[in-house]
């Protein structure tokens, strides 16, 4: 096949549309460029923000921890706080009882007020031990 070789103005009209191709498909290469650019920006974005939301749910998650352990703690001072009011509210019976007993055999006002006294001190020790117990649980005062 024999090639033609153009001269003149037909050659002109030649480059210039093989110039108007080239130059469209810059264009369009620039034009996805930019496109690529703007999706990268919007990737950095987004990445940025995931980030901030996982920093976000680990604090939240950390608080969540906290409040668990704070109510296990609260839960176990109200065990022993009812434990501790049984124990005072047995003692306020068997009292009740001796006081009766006392009153009863006319037992001397001596004998009624050491064992009253005995058990005051039984009941001041064991809430002592309970605060102490909940104080320390807690960190210090």
């Amino acid at each position: 096949m024999a090639t033609r070789d153009y001269t003149g103005p037909e050659r002109r009209i030649i480059e210039e549309t093989r110039l108007d191709r080239i130059e469209s498909k810059l264009d369009k290469l620039a034009d996805a460029l930019q496109t690529l650019a703007r999706t990268e920006e919007k990737l950095l974005s987004m990445n940025q923000r995931v980030v901030v939301i996982e920093k976000k749910m680990e604090a939240g998650y950390s608080e969540h921890i906290k409040l668990l352990e704070a109510a296990k703690d609260a839960h176990m001072t109200s065990m022993m706080l009812d434990r501790a009011m049984l124990r005072i509210d047995a003692l306020e019976d068997l009292t009740a009882r001796m006081n009766s007993a006392f009153l009863e055999n006319n037992y001397k006002t001596n004998d009624l007020v050491s064992n009253k006294k005995t058990i005051v001190a039984w009941i001041s020790g064991l809430v002592s031990s309970v605060l102490v117990w909940y104080f320390t649980s807690r960190g210090g005062l």
